[in-house]
């Protein structure tokens, strides 16, 4: 989730900066997204997807806390970018939104809406 956070600060940063020094704003973004938070990402996310290959989820029975706790930056990964490379880990978002129990949020609380979304 840090790494989520980090990325959203970071793509907000050209948009909020003032425009004499948007571009430099852009460039110092681009520079994070590119060199540190996509590679740290990645990483993680292959490190999650072998686990959940392996096991189908995190801890215990279905669902565990665990399972709950991860659910939703999953499920931010899942809205921003395609998880073709990660099956296991679109396996287990398509699991949670499935459940009976996240269908029931949805209903009262409404849809996940990721921002610029």
């Amino acid at each position: 989730m840090p790494l989520l956070v980090m990325g959203l600060v970071f793509s907000q940063l050209p948009k909020q900066s003032p425009w004499l020094i948007k571009p430099l704003a852009k460039g110092i973004s681009s520079t994070v997204q590119q060199r540190f938070i996509q590679p740290q990402l990645k990483q993680h996310l292959t490190i999650i997807e072998s686990h959940l290959h392996k096991r189908s989820n995190f801890a215990g029975d279905w669902p565990s806390g665990a399972d709950i706790q991860m659910s939703f930056p999953l499920q931010a990964v899942a809205a921003t970018q395609s998880l073709a490379r990660y099956p296991a880990i679109a396996a287990f978002v398509a699991r949670i939104e499935n459940d009976p129990a996240w269908q029931r949020v949805v209903e009262r609380a409404g849809p996940l809406i990721m921002p610029g979304g």
